[in-house]
């Protein structure tokens, strides 16, 4: 889910800043846009730690 959302996010930006630069568009809706492509990005590292944190408890509980 998280990757489709940056994904998206990306796709968003661009067309925001491809706005901004020809048409004067919201420079703030691509901060906005850039900042949501950021926690997007980071809550998906977060889980990625967390499934490997996951892992490496239950191989250590199982003795692996």
């Amino acid at each position: 889910l998280n990757e489709m959302q940056i994904k998206r996010s990306v796709s968003a930006l661009e067309l925001l800043k491809s706005d901004y630069m020809t048409h004067g568009g919201n420079f703030e809706e691509v901060l906005r846009m850039e900042r949501q492509k950021i926690m997007y990005s980071i809550a998906l590292e977060k889980a990625m730690y967390d499934q490997r944190k996951t892992v490496a408890r239950l191989q250590f509980l199982n003795g692996e």
